[in-house]
């Protein structure tokens, strides 16, 4: 399932109910011998391509039937087409139970134009889509906001693709499924989101038989090898920070347990308040706590 904000929930009611009726439709969408009944006012405003097709000098201005290529799947359309009434789209899965036919998302009104059409459900197992399933739906997805320039779509898509990056995948797995996108596409934001899982389990990836896939494409491996210095560098900041915090802790707690709690200034009155002051660069702490009596206290910056 790919969630975002969307619309608000009664907006999204309303114009999910056009959708499945149909009701005022103006236009259809032929996608693999069915047409899909939608609304100008709603899709042209947010893709300027169908826009420029249905009130352009295109044919489709007259005949109000934009053909989509077949490369999409008629499944595919029904994604864009349900995002663009409510601001996301649902990938089904299944409960377990028999295999069965994956549910298609409803989108309203569908009239057959030929008997040649591709059918509209795909046999999966009960458990549901499979990681690599799931993946190029979105996938696909992404390619069709794209080509019919619906940015939010796009940047939704590649959201959930990168989320599925994050699922339990097998590296052989994964690593077949990015050869077969990097082939397909150069979309800079699709091969970053690869880029970016492969190198957060690089060992495992480098461990198992066909990574040298990878190695013939130069341009993508040194993105791996980029990500995953960052990823280092990340974990060691992480760790560093960890340390940071454990000496701050301790002296926190040395700073309790000094002598019978007398002000470290005036070394004289009971100290009542802890305040933090910078140290010089001998110490592997930026700042160190200390226990202050009442009037040492007000010519200090910060307390605790």
């Amino acid at each position: 399932m790919a969630d975002n904000e969307g619309l608000s929930p009664d907006l999204a009611a309303v114009l999910l109910d056009l959708l499945q009726t149909g009701k005022n439709t103006d236009f259809a969408l032929l996608s693999h011998g069915k047409k899909i009944h939608l609304h100008k006012l709603i899709v042209c405003a947010q893709s300027p391509v169908i826009d420029a097709a249905l009130n352009g000098s295109f044919k489709e201005s007259k005949t109000a039937v934009l053909r989509v290529d077949d490369s999409f799947s008629f499944e595919t359309v029904q994604y864009m087409t349900k995002f663009l009434y409510t601001g996301k789209y649902e990938i089904e899965t299944k409960a377990p139970g028999k295999t069965t036919k994956r549910k298609r998302p409803q989108v309203g009104p569908i009239s057959t134009a030929s008997s040649s059409s591709l059918a509209d459900s795909t046999n999966i197992s009960s458990s549901g889509p499979t990681e690599r399933q799931l993946l190029f739906q979105h996938y696909h997805v992404c390619l069709i906001a794209d080509y019919y320039d619906i940015p939010n779509l796009k940047s939704l898509a590649i959201k959930v693709f990168s989320s599925t990056l994050g699922l339990k995948w097998t590296p052989s797995n994964l690593i077949e499924a990015t050869c077969e996108i990097l082939e397909a596409t150069s979309d800079e934001a699709l091969t970053d989101s690869l880029a970016v899982s492969i190198a957060s389990r690089l060992k495992s990836f480098t461990e198992c038989t066909g990574f040298e896939k990878l190695e013939d494409n130069a341009v993508f491996l040194a993105m791996v090898l980029k990500k995953s210095a960052m990823v280092i560098q990340d974990k060691n900041l992480q760790l560093e920070n960890a340390i940071l915090s454990l000496e701050n802790a301790e002296n926190w707690q040395n700073c309790l347990n000094r002598g019978d709690a007398i002000c470290c200034k005036c070394l004289y009155n009971e100290g009542s308040r802890i305040v933090k002051e910078e140290v010089d660069g001998s110490s592997s702490l930026p700042f160190e706590y200390s226990l202050l009596c009442t009037g040492c206290y007000k010519g200090s910056d910060e307390s605790f």
